[in-house]
């Protein structure tokens, strides 16, 4: 599996650009014999709409800001 982030300057956002170089990179890797995921944050709304304009969709969640430190110990029970 590849994952596929992408990072637009300001300057050239809303130009179609990410869409575009995520679907040719989608193609690239799928090309390779490779599996391309798409790696998002929850809260980053554009880049979750580039995803779907893709065709990318949510497989599973995850939050790595999160911090479980005070569960693992039992400190919150």
């Amino acid at each position: 599996m590849w994952k596929i982030g992408i990072e637009v300057l300001p300057e050239y956002r809303h130009l179609g650009l990410a869409s575009y170089l995520v679907n040719n990179l989608t193609f690239e890797i799928l090309n390779r014999g490779c599996v391309p995921t798409y790696d998002v944050i929850s809260s980053h709304i554009a880049s979750q709409r580039v995803a779907y304009r893709v065709g990318y969709y949510p497989a599973f969640v995850t939050d790595w800001r999160v911090d479980f430190k005070d569960y693992e110990t039992g400190a919150n029970r």
